[in-house]
């Protein structure tokens, strides 16, 4: 259940269990699917970061066991991500990312380049 606001400010509440993603990685045809927001520990953060290593971990991989994300893929480097052009932290909510760069049918459209 998504509600926005009717003041100027505009405020978006979500209720959801999960945000709709659309990413697209260089020239490939997007894929969607939802981000989940309940997260396994009731205490943790879903961030960029995390979702990025869910739904792309051969470009965003973890360094060992710690869950962190590495320096470095099998391509040499992390590569570059855009959010409406900008790149956002990979430590940021993504809650807060969604309901500041969302676009307006909802989905949270996020670019990836490997080049």
């Amino acid at each position: 259940n998504i509600t926005v606001g009717g003041n100027s400010n505009a405020e978006i509440s979500c209720t959801c269990s999960s945000i709709p993603l659309r990413i697209l990685v260089d020239a490939r045809p997007a894929f969607s699917r939802p981000c989940r927001l309940d997260a396994k520990d009731s205490e943790e953060i879903i961030t960029l970061g995390n979702v990025l290593q869910e739904c792309l971990p051969d470009l965003f991989p973890t360094a060992g066991d710690s869950g962190i994300l590495a320096e470095e893929n099998s391509v040499g480097k992390t590569p570059r991500y855009l959010i409406q052009g900008i790149q956002v932290p990979l430590e940021s909510h993504i809650l807060d990312i969604w309901k500041s760069l969302s676009h307006p049918d909802r989905f949270l459209y996020i670019a990836v380049s490997t080049h």
